[in-house]
């Protein structure tokens, strides 16, 4: 008899974009925006600009920049 093993289910983007919006705003507040803000773009990297999820998933290009 064979044992199944499953994976956790993947996070939904509602569960998601609440994370992002709580969490990885609050990190990116406090360690991205000195530099990477609307005002100040350093790098030409806007970060800012990403508010929700769905922003953020609309520009990958930009996030390869950050990876």
């Amino acid at each position: 008899m064979l044992s199944a093993t499953f994976a956790a289910e993947p996070a939904s983007f509602d569960e998601l974009d609440k994370e992002y919006a709580g969490l990885v705003r609050a990190v990116m507040k406090q360690s991205c925006f000195e530099c990477h803000s609307t005002a100040e773009k350093q790098g030409e990297l806007d970060l800012e600009q990403f508010t929700v999820l769905a922003d953020v998933r609309r520009a990958t290009k930009t996030w390869l920049k950050v990876a």
